[in-house]
C-alpha cells in the first residue's frame, strides 16, 4: 500500500470539488493522458472513467469506478490497470482556519510490486507524490517545508520527496547503482573521491550525499583522522546514511539537512568537496556551485561527477532514459555543470566515463 499526504492552505470544501472534478484530472494526476466519463452522471456514486497513463515509454488504459461517496470528506475509487485490481482514495480533514490535510492512498491486490517488479511501489510512491506536487501548486501548501512559496521551494519540495521514497528503500538504490553506472558504480565513484585530491586528516563536505554511497570510498582517502560532512534535502537519505555510517563503525561524521543552494554547513573551510549524482538535480545549481567555492579553502578542490545522455546510435534511448530519471531521480541533463562550475571557479577539467555518458568535472579554488 501507498499513502502520502499532504497539509494546504485552503479549506476542505474549496479542494473536494477541485480533487473529484474529472475535468481536473489531467491538471492534478500525475501520469494521466486523457480519459472519457463512461457513467452518466460525472461525480458521485457509481461514476465510472476510462482514463490512460503513461509509466515511461508506455501508455496504459484503466477503468475506475467510485464505490464510495463522502462528500467533503472522502472519495474511493475500484479500478484495474494492467490486470491489476486496485482502490485507491482521496481523503481530506479539516484541520480549521482554511487549512486542509489531503492523503492520497493506493493499494491493489496482487500488491503492486509484485505487478511491475520491485521497483513497484516507489513508482507509485512517485506517482502519488508528484500528484500532491500538483496540488500544492493549486492550491498553497502549509508544511514543514515551507509550501505556497517561491518556485525554488516548490522544486526543493518536489525533488526531496522523490528521495524520501528512495531513503526508505537503500537497497533498491544501492541496486539501481549497476544500471545507472552502467556496471561500474565502484569505478567510477572512486574516481570521483580522488579527483578531489585530499589526502589523510582531509576535511571533506558530500553536496548531497544520498544514503552514502560514497562514504566508504572517502573514508579511505581522509581516514578516521579526516572529517566527513555530508548534506543532502532530503530526511530520508539522511537516516539511510545515518544508518549505514553507524554500521559500518564511523565515528567521524556529520550529516547536515539542508538546502545546498543555502549550505548552511559551518564556517570552517573544506579540503574537498564531492557531488555525484546530485547538482543535476539540486534546483538552484548555479547558487549551489558558488557556495561550494565558498566553502572550500584556497587550493582547495571541487569534484562534480553526473550524467549526460547517450551519444549515436544510442540516442534511441535518451527519451526512455529522460523520462525514467527524471520522474525518479529529479535528472536534468540540459544543464551544462561542466560551463557552470568554469564560471565560477574560473578553471575546470573534465574527464569522461562510459563512452562519454558519465563526466567528473574537477575545479580548484583559487589561492
Amino acid at each position: 500500500m501507498v499513502s502520502h499526504s499532504v497539509e494546504l492552505a485552503a479549506d476542505r470544501s474549496s479542494v473536494w470539488d477541485w480533487v473529484t472534478d474529472p475535468a481536473n484530472f489531467d491538471e492534478f494526476v500525475s501520469g494521466y493522458e486523457g480519459g472519457e466519463t463512461l457513467s452518466e452522471h460525472p461525480t458521485g456514486l457509481g461514476a465510472s472513467y476510462h482514463w490512460y497513463a503513461r509509466l515511461g515509454p508506455v501508455r496504459l488504459k484503466a477503468k475506475e469506478t467510485i464505490v464510495g461517496w463522502d462528500p467533503p470528506q472522502e472519495v474511493q475509487y475500484d479500478g484495474t490497470l494492467i490486470g491489476t485490481n486496485f482502490r485507491s482514495s482521496v481523503h481530506l480533514d479539516n484541520l480549521g482556519q482554511d487549512r486542509s490535510r489531503v492523503t492520497v492512498t493506493i493499494d491493489s491486490t496482487p500488491p503492486i510490486s509484485a505487478v511491475l517488479g520491485l521497483l513497484g511501489d516507489s513508482v507509485v510512491s512517485s506517482y502519488v507524490h508528484r500528484s500532491l506536487d500538483r496540488l500544492e501548486h493549486r492550491f498553497p501548501g502549509t508544511g514543514e517545508d515551507g509550501g505556497g512559496g517561491s518556485d525554488h521551494e516548490d522544486r526543493l519540495r518536489s525533488v526531496r520527496r522523490v528521495y524520501d521514497v528512495w531513503g526508505r528503500h537503500p537497497g533498491l538504490y544501492a541496486a539501481q547503482d549497476w544500471i545507472t553506472f552502467l556496471g561500474r558504480p565502484r569505478f567510477v565513484r572512486a574516481s570521483a573521491v580522488e579527483a578531489m585530491t585530499v589526502g589523510k586528516g582531509g576535511r571533506v563536505l558530500e553536496v548531497a550525499c544520498g544514503t552514502g554511497r560514497n562514504f566508504s570510498y572517502i573514508e579511505k582517502v581522509i581516514g578516521p583522522d579526516g572529517e566527513l560532512v555530508g548534506l543532502d534535502c532530503s530526511a530520508g537519505m539522511l537516516e539511510a546514511a545515518r544508518s549505514h555510517a553507524a554500521r559500518a563503525d564511523w565515528h567521524n561524521i556529520r550529516l547536515v539537512h539542508g538546502d545546498a543552494a543555502v549550505l548552511d554547513v559551518g564556517d570552517r573551510p573544506f579540503d574537498g568537496v564531492l557531488c555525484v549524482l546530485g547538482m543535476s538535480a539540486i534546483p538552484e545549481m548555479t547558487a549551489a556551485i558558488e557556495r561550494c567555492h565558498e566553502v572550500l579553502r584556497p587550493g582547495g578542490v571541487l569534484s562534480v561527477c553526473d550524467a549526460r545522455l547517450f551519444s549515436g546510435r544510442l540516442e534511441l534511448l535518451n527519451p526512455l532514459t529522460r523520462a525514467v530519471y527524471g520522474r525518479f531521480a529529479g535528472w536534468n541533463p540540459d544543464r551544462d555543470i561542466s560551463a557552470s562550475v568554469r564560471d565560477v571557479f574560473g578553471n575546470v577539467e573534465v574527464a569522461t566515463y562510459n563512452g562519454g555518458t558519465f563526466f567528473i568535472a574537477q575545479a580548484k579554488r583559487a589561492v
